[in-house]
């Protein structure tokens, strides 16, 4: 993967991440500033990658300057850091009665932050970015390859034209393969042995990498839509969540794919096991991204 490959992941993971932080800022104008700087931030981030100008350096550091000077005026205009800290808390916070922190959640976005600065810390060594293709095991990919077709026996009319259509391959591997605890070098290989042209597709493993975080960001929108029943301690005879409507919706970064109908669906269960099937979602991508970057960058 190449080095300016990896500063546009850093970009879309520091652009969820503010996302995230900026639901708490409830000052219009101090939100849309500190939106405009990490964006800006951003910009100027892969632009150095190019062209490492000095003005260009000083406007980085300037900027995030002024998103650190934000994050620590917020505690004050609420009136205490704590009051701060239990809206961040809120925010993802899914227990019914709000009084206790979901530690799981807690541990799991905590770990992806881990997992992003350890990412970031390697900008500056490309070598090391051999290491997502340095993880080969034959037995993995021939199970990785055997889904595959498992998944064309089980839905024939829904993956047609697998070897020559980039939208089926996409589909495919965000519904059936996405949160599997695999190495992305070795579904590249699966791929290949299946008959797909990675390189023509330009699926590569940043490739993957975000896809994974497009599918993700839909589970967390669904977990979070669901929030208000579970406090009421509701029951669902049916639930349906179309991937269509939770999508990311992140400006330049929006997830614009076309899922096709493809949903979740839960059935007679209450609020909170569909809470907590949601949760498993979710950390099963933190393994994956765990086996894929921390554990490898140790």
């Amino acid at each position: 993967m190449k080095r300016e490959d990896w500063g546009i992941v850093v970009t879309v993971i520091v652009t969820l991440i503010s996302a995230i932080l900026s639901e708490v800022i409830s000052n219009v104008i101090i939100k849309m500033i500190f939106i405009i700087c990490i964006v800006a931030d951003c910009i100027f981030v892969l632009s150095y990658q190019n062209n490492k100008s000095k003005w260009k350096k000083n406007l980085i550091i300037i900027l995030s300057g002024i998103n650190l000077l934000i994050l620590f005026i917020v505690p004050v205009i609420k009136s205490s850091p704590m009051i701060y800290i239990t809206h961040l808390i809120d925010y993802f916070e899914s227990d019914s009665k709000k009084t206790e922190i979901d530690e799981s959640t807690v541990i799991i976005y905590s770990d992806l932050t881990e997992i992003k600065d350890r990412m970031n810390e390697m900008s500056d060594n490309v070598e090391s970015y051999n290491f997502l293709k340095s993880k080969y095991d034959p037995e993995e990919v021939k199970e990785i390859t055997e889904k595959i077709e498992k998944a064309l026996e089980e839905y024939p009319d829904n993956f047609l034209d697998l070897e020559t259509s980039k939208q089926k391959v996409q589909l495919l591997y965000k519904i059936r393969l996405g949160a599997d605890e695999y190495y992305y070098c070795n579904i590249i290989r699966a791929f290949e042995a299946y008959g797909i042209d990675c390189e023509e597709m330009s699926i590569d493993e940043h490739k993957l990498l975000l896809w994974d975080v497009e599918r993700l960001y839909a589970i967390y929108n669904m977990k979070k839509s669901i929030q208000d029943d579970l406090a009421k301690g509701e029951f669902y005879e049916k639930k349906e969540f179309p991937y269509d409507d939770f999508r990311m919706d992140m400006s330049k970064h929006s997830d614009i794919f076309d899922y096709e109908g493809w949903r979740i669906t839960y059935e007679n269960q209450t609020a909170e096991e569909v809470n907590d099937s949601l949760d498993i979602n979710i950390t099963n991508y933190y393994k994956k991204f765990s086996l894929n970057f921390r554990d490898n960058i140790d």
